[in-house]
């Protein structure tokens, strides 16, 4: 099941009484709007134990059909999840964690 806007703008009014839904929805719009503008001017963005969220420019490239000539430079977003998310979602662990385990030897 996924979480959206409104989800969030739900729980932020149950759990803060004090404000109206309509406050509550423009408090998480704000919040998205402001985490797009960062990502947009390059900044990393770190959100506590979510993880952290980045843009990388990607360089321009030969497309699938060589017809249709190179495909041109992008940005693209990054999401790294931080470790606790890690331990919790079960995602796999980062490469160079997985190549430190197998150095390690036998326990």
């Amino acid at each position: 099941m996924a979480i959206t806007k409104a989800d969030l703008a739900r729980a932020v009014h149950n759990r803060h009484g004090g404000i109206t839904r309509r406050e509550a929805t423009a408090l998480v719009e704000s919040i998205f709007e402001i985490l797009k503008r960062r990502l947009a001017q390059g900044e990393r963005v770190l959100l506590g134990d979510l993880g952290v969220m980045e843009t990388t420019a990607r360089k321009d490239r030969r497309g699938r059909r060589p017809a249709a000539g190179r495909r041109p430079p992008t940005r693209i977003l990054r999401y790294y999840p931080s470790p606790l998310l890690r331990q919790v979602g079960g995602s796999p662990s980062p490469p160079l964690a997985r190549i430190a385990s197998h150095s390690a030897g036998p326990a």
